[in-house]
């Protein structure tokens, strides 16, 4: 997760100065704490939901490749 938000940094530094913008530490936290609120919390929560059920029913099943 948090190489998602320093590759999130790097491509919006990329983008941002390829249109001649400024990417500021203010619009950095103001987008990254924004979006983090809105959008990673709720995906986090399915994926410690949904992922390890959907494991154990894999092992279960004998489809796991770590044996």
């Amino acid at each position: 997760m948090i190489l998602g938000r320093l590759i999130y940094v790097i491509v919006r530094l990329v983008l941002l100065g390829l249109s001649g913008n400024e990417f500021t530490m203010t619009l950095f936290l103001s987008d990254a704490f924004a979006s983090v609120f809105t959008k990673a919390v709720p995906g986090i929560i399915l994926h410690l939901v949904l992922i390890p059920p959907v494991v154990l029913a894999m092992e279960r099943a004998g489809l796991s490749l770590n044996e």
